[in-house]
């Protein structure tokens, strides 16, 4: 595997700084001399119409495409934390693993979670269909449908053979256990911490937030057009401008 570790990050217009913690975490966390690459993404505003539950849900199916269908990437979405070094995750792929699948991820429900995928992006050019394909199949098909099928589009079920399952620990949903939660993942739109700052475990992602804001890699100018996007709710305005 190559030495530098690419990162595709879901990200929209509402999930910027909670992005660019993210990418804090994943540095500060980082042990090894391997460089890491960032590469956001977002959905196209037309695709919302397709009942897409965030502005960047299709995108971990284009990476791949982006990639040139070579080498490998992590894709993580935005509203995530990492404690521990992402190398390993990366590193998965050098280990026994199965031969037959494109992509790996933990499990939910005895569902692919695919919010977290290390992907093997040349195999993927095989056994994944372009996001352009998926995209013209949920526009064909009537509002049940279409709710139907990008449910099942979310967990993997449209690639050729399901993703792999790794720990748990590596996405770990609005829990966190000390030493032992490698990463941990803000579901829940409307609880998310930058949102709703009584999150159990909002204290994790405002220390983070902070630390960022000390080193520059996010800054105040950030928090102000936070506070200036016409979603923001009062209890944000509170909440970002006491940080600053």
């Amino acid at each position: 595997m190559n030495d530098e570790i690419t990162i595709c990050i879901g990200t929209d217009g509402t999930t910027e700084i909670a992005r660019k913690v993210l990418e804090y975490s994943i540095l500060q966390s980082h042990k090894g001399h391997r460089r890491i690459s960032f590469v956001p993404l977002s959905d196209p505003p037309c695709y919302r119409e397709l009942g897409t539950a965030t502005g960047f849900s299709l995108q971990r199916w284009r990476v791949p495409e982006i990639r040139g269908y070579d080498g490998w990437a992590i894709y993580l979405d935005a509203d995530q934390l990492v404690f521990s070094d992402i190398a390993d995750l990366w590193d998965i792929a050098t280990q026994p693993r199965r031969t037959d699948t494109s992509a790996w991820c933990t499990y939910y429900h005895g569902r692919p979670e695919t919010s977290v995928m290390l992907i093997d992006c040349a195999c993927a050019k095989y056994s994944w269909p372009t996001l352009e394909a998926t995209v013209d199949h949920l526009r064909s098909l009537d509002r049940d449908g279409r709710s139907t099928y990008y449910s099942f589009v979310m967990s993997g079920g449209h690639l050729r053979r399901l993703p792999a399952q790794i720990p748990s620990y590596w996405n770990h949903l609005n829990q966190y256990e000390p030493g032992v939660t490698r990463l941990l993942h803000f579901t829940g739109q409307m609880t998310q911490p930058w949102r709703y700052p009584e999150h159990p475990l909002a204290k994790l992602w405002k220390a983070a937030l902070l630390e960022a804001l000390k080193v520059g890699r996010v800054h105040p100018d950030d928090v102000r057009a936070a506070c200036n996007q016409p979603a923001a709710w009062e209890c944000m305005h509170r909440y970002w401008l006491s940080v600053l």
